[in-house]
């Protein structure tokens, strides 16, 4: 009787344990209602890395290369016009601080890079390839400004079609004075090309 009794204190613990558990984390991750403007402007900010094919990333572990490449593509599709310039037959040239300005404004790393002079740059040929975005669906508030976002990948000639999976944390930042986000992880089955 006394082994029977024992069992079921110890049944009733663990299961009370388990609960409290539980809970704590219900708690500590709750789905946040933002406005569909908000949530609109988490996807953009999202299709920022999957328009240049950066479809997984982790802060405590990057690859630099593949955010100087960032670097150098964001800029190519979103200011082509006014940070890009023409470097006959070797390409287009982007000065660095142009590099490093969008590597602090969407990762919040502070890139340094081999060059010192900040009127050097680098050059390249063109970055023509499909184009995929973000269309977030789900965003959970962490807490310390961390958001866990999820979403679907969409091509810009199919808006209709959703495909594939986007997971993302992401965190409040400032930029020069705006309020930004900055992106801690990403993972998607896009293909890195």
């Amino acid at each position: 009787m006394k082994n029977k009794l024992y069992y079921l204190v110890l049944v009733l613990i663990l299961g009370l344990s388990f609960n409290l558990y539980a809970g704590s984390i219900n708690n500590i991750v709750k789905e946040k209602k933002l406005s569909q403007q908000e949530i609109d402007k988490i996807s953009l900010f999202l299709s920022n890395f999957t328009e240049v094919r950066l479809y997984n990333f982790d802060i405590e572990n990057y690859d630099e290369q593949r955010v100087l490449d960032f670097g150098i593509e964001h800029n190519y599709l979103n200011n082509k016009n006014s940070k890009i310039k023409d470097a006959g037959k070797a390409g287009y040239l982007i000065l660095i601080d142009d590099i490093n300005e969008s590597i602090k404004k969407y990762f919040g790393i502070d890139y340094k890079n081999e060059y010192n002079d900040k009127n050097s740059g680098y050059t390249f040929k063109t970055y023509e390839h499909e184009v995929n975005y973000v269309k977030v669906e789900k965003v959970f508030d962490k807490g310390n400004g961390e958001l866990y976002c999820e979403g679907k990948l969409y091509n810009i000639n199919h808006k209709d079609y959703l495909f594939g999976y986007v997971k993302a944390i992401i965190k409040k930042s400032k930029y020069k004075d705006k309020d930004v986000y900055n992106l801690i992880e990403l993972k998607s089955d896009g293909i890195e090309e």
